[in-house]
């Protein structure tokens, strides 16, 4: 994972996660993270930074699998889903 191209220069969670949180990857809560793990899917299209909305939507497909496959229960889906993330440029989402 460290090698995996995750957008806007970022190579690996460790940048990914400083660039677009400005935070380590072992602060990042649940919702953050969902949005690290959508990122290779398509990096350049989904970077959060230019592109809130499909990179939201892309999370939230995340947290549903994350969910189905039984990795989160249904309080920490909901709780993921309602987090306003704050991204490292100010923007919400």
């Amino acid at each position: 994972m460290n090698t995996t191209y995750f957008g806007a220069g970022a190579n690996g969670i460790k940048q990914a996660a400083n660039k677009y949180f400005g935070k380590a990857p072992s602060a990042l809560s649940l919702a953050e993270a969902a949005v690290i793990a959508a990122l290779p899917y398509a990096p350049s299209a989904l970077n959060p930074l230019e592109n809130p909305q499909d990179c939201k939507k892309r999370q939230l497909l995340v947290l549903a699998a994350m969910h189905k496959y039984g990795m989160i229960n249904q309080a920490q889906l909901a709780e993921a889903k309602a987090e306003r993330i704050r991204l490292s440029n100010g923007t919400r989402m």
